[in-house]
């Protein structure tokens, strides 16, 4: 499998992040080709470097503006960090 299968899969079942370690798990390379490949998804504005080893898929929908809403990754990211959050004024925000 390579990234961009698994970012294919990932936006097949609405997850819209994932971390370098989810990769490692999924993926049979050595994390230098690994990578390798999220540099050149990067290139093309797939896919954006949050935090260190933290990506965001950037969908079709999205590219225009090169950024996704933060319900879409904000438990994942916490999760990630194991953090616990509160997300506080965003529904004034919007």
């Amino acid at each position: 499998m390579t990234v961009a299968n698994y970012i294919k899969q990932c936006l097949s079942v609405e997850e819209y992040s994932f971390s370098l370690h989810e990769l490692q798990t999924v993926i049979d390379k050595s994390e230098a080709s690994i990578k390798s490949e999220l540099s050149r998804l990067i290139e093309k504005k797939a896919i954006i470097n949050l935090r260190k080893e933290f990506y965001l898929i950037i969908p079709p929908r999205y590219s225009k503006q090169g950024q996704i809403p933060i319900q879409l990754y904000i438990e994942k990211l916490f999760k990630s960090l194991n953090r616990n959050y509160y997300l506080g004024f965003y529904s004034a925000a919007q």
